[in-house]
Formats: C-alpha cells, sequence, structure tokens
C-alpha cells in the first residue's frame, strides 16, 4: 500500500510542472463548450473543419472573456491539432441574453507561449444563451480571416 502511495506522489511531483506551464489554455468543466464549424481563408480558399469545439469564460464583472478554441487544425497541412486561447476579449455589451464582443491586436496563446505572428484583429462576435446557446465569431488571425459558428451549453 506504502509503495501504491509513493508512487502516485511520485506521479503528482512529475506533473506538477506540465500542469502549470499550461494554465493558459486549460479546460475547466464550468466553462460553457460549444460545438461548430470553422472556416479559414488560406492561399486565395476556404478551409472549412466541422466539429471544432470552442469553449469561453466569461467575467462580466471584469467585462472580459477568454476564447478556447480546443485540438483544433487551422488547415490539413497543419502537422499538430493546438489548443488555443484568445485571452481578455472585450465584452462591449449584453442585450436580453445575448453578449456581444470584440477584440483588437490581441495575442494568441497556444502550447504555452504567444503567437504574435498570428495576432488577432478585428474580432466580432455573440453568445445567444438560447437553447441551444449559439457561438459565433470572426476575425484575424493574423493575414488570416477565420470564421466561427458553434451550439452548446450556454452561459
Amino acid at each position: 500500500m506504502k509503495q501504491i502511495s509513493m508512487f502516485f506522489l511520485m506521479l503528482v511531483t512529475a506533473l506538477m510542472p506540465v500542469s502549470c506551464s499550461k494554465v493558459e489554455t486549460e479546460i475547466t468543466r464550468e466553462s460553457p463548450k460549444y460545438q461548430g464549424d470553422m472556416t479559414v481563408e488560406y492561399e486565395g480558399s476556404l478551409v472549412s473543419t466541422s466539429g471544432v469545439s470552442v469553449q469561453v469564460e466569461v467575467n462580466e464583472d471584469a467585462g472580459m472573456l477568454d476564447i478556447k478554441m480546443l485540438k483544433v487544425k487551422f488547415v490539413p497541412q497543419m502537422p499538430v491539432k493546438l489548443d488555443v486561447l484568445i485571452p481578455s476579449v472585450k465584452i462591449d455589451s449584453k442585450e436580453g441574453d445575448t453578449i456581444f464582443f470584440s477584440g483588437e491586436g490581441i495575442v494568441p496563446i497556444a502550447m504555452g507561449g504567444k503567437f504574435e505572428k498570428f495576432t488577432v484583429t478585428g474580432l466580432e462576435g455573440k453568445i445567444v444563451n438560447a437553447s441551444p446557446s449559439v457561438l459565433s465569431f470572426s476575425l484575424n488571425f493574423g493575414e488570416y480571416p477565420t470564421s466561427y459558428v458553434g451550439t452548446g451549453s450556454g452561459i
């Protein structure tokens, strides 16, 4: 029994640095998750991907929200899927069950680091808390126009 306890203690200790370095893109159970379609304009063509998961953490007191794109591959040529965080997006207004948000000059975070080459510009979107809830937004990741529409659990 003591060996098992020691093994779990060593495992937790070994994983602590890994979990600390990924705080920016960590998934929380309380945050609503949406499932939907993403379109990216790449080299003059539109690349569409279905089944893209996006999580939103809203902090109405601060007037901000974070958008987390989970395990996303923006174009087929990408060698890996990434969790991408768009932090500190401004909530513009709340009208009834709809939250409107926007952002300009936001540096996204992925793989524990900032990706300035893909600075977010022209971000506009909304969350409609109906049944089902709908999240929609458009933005530019650097020079790549991107849009997303998904349905989910709501806020």
